[in-house]
């Protein structure tokens, strides 16, 4: 999952230990066991461990033969930003009184980006300066915009733009993705509210 399903899962804990949910896929390698903040460190291994379990959850494994075999390699980016996608929704409905899905919790992500900056790895900063300043959450709501997005995130990517190859498929496929969503976050919500970080 991405920024905000990681946001979910860290909650309950510290602003550190979100922090480090936050930036743990700048951290590459084996996960620090000094030169950090424990919070944060805790933080990074709980990021880990919700990852490779999302990957490894029946929902998904179910999913994966379904993505077209030319851009399985990097669907789970875009899978990624579709949870992502849905639990904006979700936040920003105000007919829905979920307690693990507050809009607050955006504007906490934004702050702790914002005052822990220099804890943040360099080659993140320019991504989260623009997380903050353009309030990428919120438009995650949007679907196509989040399928967009997915898109441009394949520039980054060494040769063909797979991303943009995959993001078809993903509008295509919005009711399959939807409903593989409603499986995996009651999972993932019961997980998070057990998690109580930093």
């Amino acid at each position: 999952m991405n920024f905000l399903g990681h946001a979910v899962v860290a909650q309950h804990g510290s602003d550190a230990f979100l922090l480090g949910n936050l930036i743990a896929d700048g951290v590459k390698g084996a996960l620090p066991t000094s030169g950090w903040p424990s919070d944060v460190i805790d933080g990074m291994r709980c990021h880990r461990e919700i990852d490779a379990w999302i990957d490894h959850h029946p929902a998904v494994m179910a999913l994966k033969p379904r993505v077209p075999p030319a851009t399985r390699r990097v669907a789970g980016i875009g899978l990624d930003m579709i949870w992502d996608h849905f639990l904006a929704r979700d936040m920003l409905d105000p007919s829905l009184q979920v307690p693990e899905l507050q809009p607050a919790l955006m504007d906490r992500v934004y702050d702790t980006l914002t005052e822990h900056e220099a804890l943040i790895p360099p080659a993140m900063k320019p991504m989260f300066e623009a997380l903050v300043r353009e309030r990428w959450l919120e438009s995650y709501a949007r679907y196509t915009t989040t399928c967009h997005a997915i898109g441009r995130i394949g520039l980054r990517l060494r040769g063909e733009n797979r991303l943009q190859q995959l993001t078809p498929w993903l509008i295509r496929e919005q009711a399959l993705l939807e409903a593989t969503y409603h499986e995996l976050w009651p999972d993932l919500l019961r997980r998070a509210t057990a998690v109580k970080g930093g």
